[in-house]
């Protein structure tokens, strides 16, 4: 169900066209919160592992989620080795705009099928003079981990999201630990949500709602 208009959507389609509630957030994060911080002891968590990719923008939706958290890749990559990706004067807008284009992005509804995703990826690098590698993961934190470690941001996706519904956002980082005291292994995704009601780094526990992970390999 998209949380913006209540009406169940086509899992294909991946739509955010309102800002978050807070109340949303808050009732999901009391919901999914069943270790308070205070609780676990140093002595309890084994196997830590965190890491976070800096310089990923966290641009605010426009037009649709994919097109957007797609728009943060594409312009992290822009400044590290891939320069005709953005032009120099181009606004953000035209850029959203142009990826829009590329991956079919239904304007009405903000919708963008993976598929779509994957191919207007490709095809925006192919215009500009560049190849690069697009796979698509069921969703698998260990995948994303693997980006994130390799300093790939990806593209992540849920599907009937208490929060978010259908959408798409940047992934940018992830924490993992295990819980000695409750046998536990916790696992959360650093992300990007192209919400601006949202935090830049909006930390979230991976749960089976995430349904893809988008690796975004320039070649």
């Amino acid at each position: 169900m998209s949380l913006s208009n209540k009406k169940v959507e086509k899992k294909s389609k991946l739509k955010s066209n309102a800002p978050l509630s807070y109340e949303n957030i808050e009732k999901y994060a009391d919901a999914t919160s069943t270790v308070e911080p205070e609780q676990i002891g140093t002595q309890a968590v084994t196997n830590y592992k965190y890491k976070l990719i800096s310089g990923v923008p966290d641009y605010t939706w426009d037009i649709g989620c994919a097109p957007t958290s797609g728009a943060n890749i594409v312009k992290y990559w822009d400044s590290r080795g891939y320069p005709n990706l953005v032009g120099t004067s181009q606004t953000t807008h035209s850029l959203i705009d142009q990826l829009a284009t590329s991956m079919n992005t239904n304007r009405s509804t903000g919708g963008t099928s993976v598929s779509n995703m994957r191919t207007g990826m490709i095809n925006f690098w192919g215009a500009r003079g560049y190849g690069v590698t697009v796979t698509t993961y069921s969703g698998s934190f260990s995948t994303h981990m693997n980006e994130i470690n390799t300093g790939r941001p990806d593209w992540v996706t849920t599907a009937n999201h208490p929060v978010w519904g259908d959408h798409a956002m940047t992934g940018v980082g992830y924490e993992e630990y295990y819980n000695t005291s409750d046998f536990t292994w916790y696992r959360q995704v650093i992300l990007h949500d192209t919400w601006s009601s949202t935090p830049v780094d909006y930390w979230i526990k991976w749960t089976s709602y995430f349904d893809y992970v988008i690796k975004v390999q320039p070649n």
